[in-house]
């Protein structure tokens, strides 16, 4: 399983008896028991970064409203996919028009905090065009003089 294909981690999944180390370097990294103890989580990070504890990062898939049962089995899955692309649509813009959708509530963020950064830089730019013009003005006046 790839978690990570930027940062380089992966997860080695093990359903067998005992640790999920198939050589001594896989063995040094960190293992995750899980599901009482039936299968071993083996997490390999290449990057360095260390996330937090495993088991927080974890996505609950039943009873999480943002995960929808898979489809019922069709003869032809492409078929189906290309005659579905008009209702996914329309969910697409009914959910955008709500406003209360996770996209809804992420552009938000973003817009937020886009907002925030372009009024520190205009405020650092109306503080170096002030100084800037003192500097002028006192040059200005050291002519004058």
């Amino acid at each position: 399983m790839d978690l990570d294909d930027l940062g380089g981690e992966m997860v080695l999944i093990d359903w067998g008896h005992g640790p999920s180390s198939y050589s001594a370097e896989i063995a040094s990294y960190p293992t995750h028991s899980m599901m009482s103890g039936k299968v071993s989580l083996t997490i390999i990070q290449e990057s360095g970064t260390k996330h937090t504890d495993f088991k927080k990062r974890l996505v609950r898939l039943h009873q999480n409203p943002l995960i929808k049962p898979l489809p019922d089995a069709v003869e032809d899955a492409v078929a189906q996919d290309v005659a579905d692309i008009p209702q996914v649509l329309s969910d697409i813009i009914t959910s955008w028009d709500s406003g209360t959708s996770i996209n809804n509530i992420s552009s938000w963020w973003l817009g937020r905090c886009i907002s925030e950064r372009l009024h520190r830089s205009i405020l650092h730019y109306r503080r170096s065009l002030l100084q800037y013009s003192r500097s002028l003005l006192h040059c200005s006046r050291s002519f004058a003089l």
